[in-house]
């Protein structure tokens, strides 16, 4: 006991003592002498915390954060939200961040499940079987079935609606199973099918009770509700009621996870240039589908240039907090496959560069 009391003191002690020691020393030089003692003293510290800052930051890995938002200028006014109608690129962009399908494209063109849990092909290639996630839901919170997914080919095979989607459904017949397991029967084997099944999957009990004559008018068109990464959260629209600027929130029940991105911004310009104005005056934050001509100009003026390669049209990727769509969503699928859209075909996006 008395032993253990007396070490400490003893220690305390030596401790004085060295300490004495050196203040002794140091008083004891010169004032040259003591300039340069601060000096080594301080290059030591800085080294040290230096050193210890590349040990730590060797051992760091960068991971996406959630939140944050992007505008992103398009040109073109979009009319047709619907996987099933979309013509132009206004169009799809939309539509492939609002919507998802049975499988998605990731940007390094593979395919991915969805709103799919698994899928089986039959030994002879002309049946594919789905088995859908049974926590898939619309963004009203209704759940994803195989009557949503028959519904939608029968639409898009629909003679009367024009769908540029239907000769990729031709011929192919959709046998129901349970609600949540589809088939698709082929007439003869077709290997890039599966490639089909990335269509957006419209919901029935929105859809069902308007006919063919309305459908290419409803309102749901401009204002819709799918399963994808993102929900429409409000619109903007000029005078003559068309849609120039979408809000976009991340949907937290997506089924490959929410987005890192939380808002997105779309505006929408009717020509070219009117979009790199918006860009040159930092009303938006990054634009794509820029001609050659001014590919140039926008990187010789700092921009920074994104090219992507995936699988089916327009695609590129988002730009802040790293975190996809077609193109806004690329990058971010890149960072986390869990959480992100279908595939593009060389795309250029720039991005204004921030230090």
């Amino acid at each position: 006991m008395e032993h253990n009391q007396t070490n400490p003191s003893l220690y305390t002690k030596w401790v004085t003592s060295q300490f004495n020691k050196i203040k002794a020393l140091i008083t004891s030089f010169s004032i040259t002498e003591k300039v340069i003692f601060a000096c080594i003293t301080t290059i030591f510290i800085i080294s040290g915390l230096t050193l210890i800052y590349q040990i730590n930051k060797s051992f760091l890995v960068e991971v996406p954060d959630y939140g944050g938002s992007i505008t992103e200028g398009i040109v073109g006014l979009p009319r047709f939200i619907n996987p099933i109608l979309a013509i132009s690129d206004a169009d799809r962009d939309l539509t492939s961040l609002v919507y998802s399908g049975l499988m998605k494209a990731t940007p390094d063109g593979k395919l991915i499940p969805d709103l799919a849990k698994e899928y089986t092909v039959s030994e002879d290639g002309l049946s594919y079987t789905f088995t859908i996630k049974e926590d898939a839901v619309f963004h009203d919170g209704t759940p994803v079935t195989s009557d949503d997914v028959e519904f939608t080919i029968q639409k898009a095979q629909d003679t009367l609606l024009k769908s540029p989607r239907r000769s990729n459904w031709d011929s192919v017949k959709v046998r129901k199973g349970d609600d949540h397991t589809i088939t698709f029967i082929l007439k003869q084997p077709y290997s890039p099918f599966i490639q089909n099944t990335t269509i957006g999957i419209l919901p029935k009990h929105i859809w069902k009770n308007v006919d063919n004559e309305s459908f290419p008018f409803s309102t749901f068109n401009t204002k819709p509700v799918g399963s994808g990464p993102y929900r429409v959260s409000s619109v903007s629209t000029n005078s003559s009621g068309l849609p120039t600027e979408y809000t976009l929130e991340s949907f937290k029940k997506y089924t490959l996870g929410k987005p890192y991105i939380s808002t997105l911004t779309l505006k929408f310009y009717t020509n070219e240039t009117s979009v790199l104005d918006a860009f040159e005056n930092s009303d938006i934050e990054s634009v794509s589908g820029v001609s050659p001509q001014n590919v140039g100009a926008l990187a010789r003026a700092g921009s920074r240039l994104h090219q992507y390669a995936c699988l089916t049209s327009t695609q590129r990727g988002d730009a802040v907090k790293l975190p996809s769509s077609d193109r806004l969503l690329g990058r971010q699928m890149k960072m986390n496959l869990s959480t992100h859209p279908r595939g593009c075909v060389g795309s250029d996006e720039f991005t204004r560069h921030t230090r």
